[in-house]
C-alpha cells in the first residue's frame, strides 16, 4: 500500500523574522490570526491562500521553532477523569510522521496532482479551499474544489482520506496516556491555535517591554515595534538591570 507524500514547491516559501509589530497585531479571538501572521511574514510575494495544508503547517512550525524551539509543552484535561493532562511533542517529529491515513495514492506528478486507484485525480487542498468550504458551510465543497478529474461525490470517505494523505498536516491527533487514571486517548493538537495562544499569553510582557524602552530611550511606539523580538528583549533586560542597579545605589 503506497503512502502519498505532499509535493514540494519548486521554491520554498521564505519567512522574515518576527517583529514587535507582528506580535502586537496578534488577536487571540481572530479565527484567521495565524494566517494573517504568515501573510505579514512571507517574503517574495508569496500568497498564503495558495499554500497547501502541509506547506502552511510547516511554515507555522518554522515560526514556532524560531520563537520557542522545537518542543511543544501543552496542557489539556483527561477525557476520562478530567485531571490535568500534559502533552510533550517535537514539531519536527510530528511534521516528519506519515499521515494518519493510509491509502493507495499515486503521485504527485509535475503539476502536483495525485491519482486514486479508481482513476480520480486530485490536488492537495489549499488554505483558500478550506476557507471557502468553511464559509459556505458545504461539507462537500472541499472535495469538489480539489478533484481535478472524476466524480467528487463518489466514495467521499476514500476521497477525504486521499486529500489528507496528499497534504499531511502537522495539526493532527496525538496519542496521550493520563498519568492519573492511565486512560489512553487521542488529543487534537492544533498548531495554528497553539501558536496564536502562545503569542497572546506574552502580550503583558510585550507591553512592559514597550513601556521600558519608551521610558528609557524616548522612542515612539512604531520605532519600538520595528525591533525584532531578540533585540527588543535584550534592550528591555538592560533597562531592567540599570533600574535595579539604581535602586540598590539609592
Amino acid at each position: 500500500m503506497a503512502l502519498a507524500t505532499a509535493p514540494r514547491s519548486a521554491k520554498r516559501p521564505r519567512l522574515r523574522a518576527l517583529s514587535g509589530a507582528d506580535e502586537f497585531l496578534i488577536e487571540a479571538g481572530e479565527p484567521r490570526a495565524a494566517t494573517l501572521l504568515l501573510r505579514r511574514l512571507l517574503v517574495d510575494g508569496e500568497d498564503v491562500d495558495a499554500l497547501n495544508v502541509a506547506e502552511y503547517d510547516r511554515l507555522l512550525a518554522e515560526v514556532f521553532d524560531a520563537l520557542y524551539g522545537d518542543r511543544v509543552e501543552a496542557r489539556t484535561r483527561c477525557s476520562a477523569c478530567a485531571e490535568p493532562l500534559e502533552i510533550s511533542l517535537s514539531l519536527a517529529t510530528l511534521a516528519a510522521a506519515p499521515p494518519d491515513v493510509e491509502i493507495d495514492l499515486s503521485g504527485p506528478d509535475e503539476a502536483g496532482v495525485f491519482t486514486l486507484p479508481d482513476g480520480r485525480r486530485i490536488r492537495p487542498p489549499t488554505i483558500a479551499d478550506l476557507d471557502r468550504a468553511v464559509a459556505s458551510g458545504d461539507t462537500a465543497a472541499l472535495r469538489r474544489a480539489c478533484v481535478v478529474a472524476g466524480d467528487p461525490d463518489a466514495d467521499p470517505e476514500t476521497l477525504e482520506a486521499a486529500l489528507e494523505a496528499a497534504a499531511p498536516a502537522v495539526t493532527r491527533d496525538v496519542a496521550a496516556t493520563c498519568p492519573h487514571c492511565a486512560a489512553t486517548q487521542e488529543v487534537r493538537f492544533d498548531l495554528a491555535a497553539f501558536l496564536v495562544a502562545s503569542l497572546s499569553r506574552e502580550r503583558p510582557f510585550l507591553l512592559r517591554e514597550m513601556h521600558l524602552l519608551a521610558r528609557a530611550y524616548g522612542w515612539s511606539l512604531t520605532e519600538i515595534l520595528s525591533l525584532n523580538r531578540d533585540d527588543r528583549r535584550t534592550l528591555a533586560r538592560l533597562c531592567e538591570a540599570e533600574r535595579a542597579a539604581a535602586r540598590r545605589a539609592a
